[in-house]
């Protein structure tokens, strides 16, 4: 490719009435400039700077994926993640484990809500647990009181059956 540039020498009238003037003042035009001018050079400046501007891009478009990836990972899926193994503990029976607060907006919001239902699931178990030993303990007294009154009763029953015997005879 060949930019071609094509000019014509128009004769001007300071030019033409000079003395160092060889034309008529009717010639208005002298002659024609034609300049051509190779393109390779400029094409290949303009291929390099496109190669430029592809890397830039790639590496621009990579950074950004890596930073939107990171901020995901630290502000989503990490907590989620917590979230999770927490999860996976408490239905493992484990009420005691709290996660860390300072997330800020939803995360943060679930992240405290999670650890007051933890608390409070943890007391109600501690309390069922309480009143499941109490239970267990006065079903152990009112059992022991049971027997005892089975035990008195056999003996008066056998009284009396000694009474009615005693009668008899």
């Amino acid at each position: 490719p060949v930019l071609g540039v094509i000019a014509p020498l128009h004769n001007e009238t300071s030019c033409a009435t000079a003395d160092c003037h060889a034309h008529p003042a009717s010639m208005s035009v002298l002659g024609v400039l034609d300049v051509q001018l190779p393109l390779a050079a400029v094409e290949a400046d303009l291929a390099d700077s496109q190669r430029q501007l592809v890397m830039v891009v790639i590496v621009a478009l990579l950074a950004l994926l890596a930073l939107v990836w990171l901020l995901t990972w630290r502000m989503i899926l990490r907590p989620v993640g917590n979230l999770t193994r927490a999860a996976q503990r408490m239905s493992a029976g484990d009420f005691s484990e709290r996660l860390a607060a300072g997330t800020h907006g939803e995360i943060g919001v679930l992240t405290d809500e999670w650890n007051a239902m933890t608390e409070r699931l943890g007391s109600a178990r501690r309390e069922l647990e309480d009143l499941n030993a109490t239970l267990e303990k006065r079903v152990e007294e009112k059992t022991a009181q049971l027997g005892e009154a089975h035990q008195r009763m056999m003996l008066v029953e056998k009284l009396a059956s000694l009474g009615k015997l005693a009668a008899t005879v």
